[in-house]
């Protein structure tokens, strides 16, 4: 089985989709989708988990700062020292169950966007 690379949609073509199936103008659509993903993006900063249905969760894992400890410079060749990173938070997203079986259900891999 051959393997297709990865493509990319545009943005554009993406909302020209949207446009077409529901028919409203681009311009509304481009600015809903940009107002929403500006209301995910706040509400991960406040630390809420969004939960998409049939897509997925956006959420916060925890992180491990890095450790101080001391290593020798490859450069100078001494030790040198370096501080304690903090602990902190970086956002992740799980794939639905759904979505997932979608995908693997695909047939060999590719999605028809225009049905």
């Amino acid at each position: 089985m051959e393997r297709k690379p990865n493509k990319k949609l545009p943005k554009q073509e993406m909302y020209r989709m949207i446009s077409d199936q529901t028919g409203v103008p681009i311009y509304q659509i481009s600015k809903v989708i940009d107002t929403y993903l500006f209301i995910v993006v706040e509400a991960l900063k406040k630390g809420f988990k969004i939960v998409m249905p049939r897509l997925g969760v956006f959420e916060l894992k925890d992180c491990h700062g890095r450790r101080a400890g001391t290593f020798i410079n490859p450069y100078t060749r001494k030790w040198e020292e370096y501080d304690k990173l903090p602990d902190y938070k970086r956002p992740i997203f799980k794939i639905s169950r759904d979505l997932d079986a979608d995908i693997k259900n695909a047939t060999r891999g590719t999605i028809n966007l225009d049905e």
